[in-house]
């Protein structure tokens, strides 16, 4: 997988796997994310999200893995509790190259890029684009603005495994598989254990 050059980007450790495509909606209070925030509106740039891997999300700050998301500003506002929020959006994937904390604990991070592999659904998992269109029809609040104009097995992995129960590390196994066809294998896998499990049924 070609990678591009590294860059440098503001960082926002949060208890979440953020996937390309994918809503992030946030309350901003914490003086050092308000700086982010400003900066990013002012140079029109994303920022990084990265999982936590131990610590808080807010206060001291917090260790988290070296993979993650970059992720658009698309509104915000001034809420009636005094808080800034804003709506962001995942884009592309990253790895963490090296970073370093500001004297405020915002942590900045030279990054390298990976773009996504995209590819055609195969015919085994296409139960699983029925399941996501089942999940629209009941929640339609739940539909992204914007989908592929034709069936991409990465996109279907991302938006199945941001709706799933999924731990930190599980759906950040799926972010950073680079094969479409393994993204689809371990989502059919999660649904299958589950339904497994929630069917009471045990295998010899």
């Amino acid at each position: 997988m070609s990678e591009r050059p590294p860059l440098e980007f503001a960082l926002f450790p949060l208890r979440t796997v953020l996937f390309p495509g994918g809503a992030l909606p946030l309350r901003i209070f914490e003086p050092r994310y308000v700086d982010m925030v400003r900066d990013c509106l002012r140079d029109e740039r994303p920022f990084g999200v990265v999982p936590i891997l131990h610590g808080p999300e807010a206060g001291a700050p917090a260790d988290f893995y070296p993979s993650g998301v970059l992720a658009e500003i698309e509104s915000w506002d001034q809420g009636d509790d005094g808080l800034l929020h804003l709506l962001a959006r995942g884009t592309e994937r990253f790895r963490v190259a090296r970073h370093a904390r500001r004297g405020d604990g915002l942590v900045l991070a030279s990054i390298t890029t990976t773009p996504d592999v995209h590819a055609a659904i195969p015919p085994e998992y296409t139960f699983l684009t029925e399941l996501l269109d089942s999940v629209y029809a009941e929640h339609p609040e739940l539909r992204p603005p914007t989908r592929p104009a034709t069936a991409d097995a990465t996109w279907l992995a991302y938006r199945l495994a941001e709706l799933l129960p999924l731990g930190i590390r599980a759906a950040l196994d799926i972010l950073e598989l680079d094969l479409p066809t393994l993204k689809l294998a371990r989502v059919a896998a999660f649904i299958a254990d589950q339904h497994d499990a929630g069917s009471g049924s045990t295998s010899h």
